[in-house]
């Protein structure tokens, strides 16, 4: 068993509702996304999120492999199609819960902004700066960081 995998089944042994909880409100909002963004505004939906109350916080890796269960999880059962939006804003609400300084970010990949495409834009998670799960993000521009926040120039760090 992985030392990752060992630390969570500890988080779940040691405390169930605050892993469990979490993947069960992950893979919940993950299945209802589609159906309340069809209702509501994005920025009516953050509000909710950003209103909720505040769970304690646990580990991050815990709270990183929890989600990565729950995209395991909905990735076989692909009962409902949902899109990188989804998965972003499940992503923030159960960070957000958890205490972790998550941010909802939102970009637009310029090469294919003038082609007929569906996929030029691509939404993710940062928690501290690093996307969540790691992920290739540099090409993308950002149109759009909840909560707002100075804007990191990665070139910097190339």
């Amino acid at each position: 068993m992985s030392r990752l995998r060992h630390r969570l089944a500890r988080a779940a042994y040691e405390d169930p509702r605050g892993l469990a909880g979490s993947l069960a409100r992950y893979v919940a909002l993950r299945r209802s996304l589609r159906e309340a963004l069809s209702r509501e505004p994005l920025d009516d939906l953050l509000r909710k999120v950003d209103g909720r109350r505040r769970r304690r916080t646990i580990d991050p890796d815990v709270l990183r492999a929890g989600i990565e269960l729950g995209d395991a999880l909905l990735d076989r059962t692909r009962a409902r199609a949902d899109t990188c939006l989804h998965r972003a804003l499940a992503r923030y609400a159960v960070c957000r819960d958890h205490g972790a300084a998550a941010t909802l970010v939102i970009g637009v990949e310029p090469s294919r902004v003038h082609q007929a495409r569906d996929d030029i834009g691509h939404a993710w998670v940062e928690v501290e700066g690093v996307a969540l799960p790691p992920e290739a993000v540099d090409a993308f521009t950002e149109s759009l960081r909840h909560p707002t926040a100075p804007r990191v120039d990665r070139s910097l760090w190339s």
